[in-house]
Order: structure tokens, then C-alpha cells, then sequence
């Protein structure tokens, strides 16, 4: 796949990601890179009580190499989770058809205590959270309701 076909395939995940979005939930896609200037996130996604902070990332890997997260993009998510904040990555594994949740404060932890390169699904199973998706021909739609009600 070409580097082109793969920013395509993750532009399409970010559509399929906020066309998913319930009508009792908000998400806003924060505009990218401008004169210098980093943007935060990708998404603002506030479902009551909580906001969160999401960067999506996808993947044609079997596993998610660390390298393909910016070191603000890795600050950002660190250091945003408060009481009624969360931050984290939403990664999107092509191969598999799996997308996860993981915060930012834990995937820092695996890189920095436990020397991680890159993301498997099977760590992802015990350090994040699976997104239940449903491939529509060939786009998804995303099950946003972990972002319900969050604890």
C-alpha cells in the first residue's frame, strides 16, 4: 500500500469515527498542523459528565509501531487526563478489522517502564479497551458507548 492509500485509509477512519458519533454525544474535529502551530488532538468527543481528548491512528501492521506517534502528540495525551478529562489514543488496526482505546497516561507507562516499540492487539486487549465495529461494505461505523457514563 501506498504512503498516499494509507493517509486515504486513515482519513476514512476518522469519517467512519465521527460519522459514529450518537446524537447524545459532541465531537468536533480539531483542525490539523496551521503556521507552526500543533493541534492537540484530533477529536473533542464530550459525552456527560467527561471530555475526551482522542488521536486516531491506523494501522495496515499487525501491530502499531510507537515510532508513528509524535512525541506532543504522547505529551498531549500524558498529561490531559484530569477528574472530567480523558486522553488517549484510538488506534484502528486495518489488518485485524480491531480498533482500540488506550489512555494516554498508560500507553506512557508501557513505553517508558516497560520499554515498548510497538502495540500488539493482545496488549491492547489488557492495557486498553476493544471499540465494537460493524464493516458496512466497506466503511465501518464505531460503537461509541464505552464513552458513556465513564468511571
Amino acid at each position: 500500500m501506498s504512503k498516499s492509500e494509507g493517509m486515504k485509509a486513515g482519513k476514512n477512519f476518522e469519517a467512519d469515527f465521527k460519522t459514529s458519533c450518537p446524537d447524545d454525544m459532541f465531537i468536533y474535529r480539531v483542525p490539523d498542523i496551521r503556521y507552526g502551530v500543533k493541534s492537540i488532538c484530533d477529536f473533542l468527543l464530550y459525552s456527560y459528565p467527561r471530555l475526551f481528548l482522542l488521536e486516531l491512528k491506523s494501522t495496515q501492521e499487525k501491530t502499531f509501531p510507537i515510532k508513528n506517534i509524535a512525541p506532543h502528540q504522547l505529551d498531549n495525551m500524558t498529561k490531559f487526563n484530569k477528574s472530567h478529562m480523558v486522553a488517549g489514543f484510538i488506534i484502528n488496526f486495518r489488518h485485524h478489522e480491531l480498533t482500540y482505546f488506550i489512555r494516554g497516561d498508560m500507553l506512557q507507562y508501557l513505553i517508558s517502564q516497560e520499554k515498548i516499540t510497538r502495540l500488539s492487539t493482545e496488549m491492547l486487549d489488557m492495557y486498553g479497551v476493544l471499540i465494537p465495529q460493524e464493516k458496512k461494505r466497506t466503511r465501518f461505523r464505531y460503537n461509541l458507548d464505552y464513552f458513556r457514563g465513564w468511571d
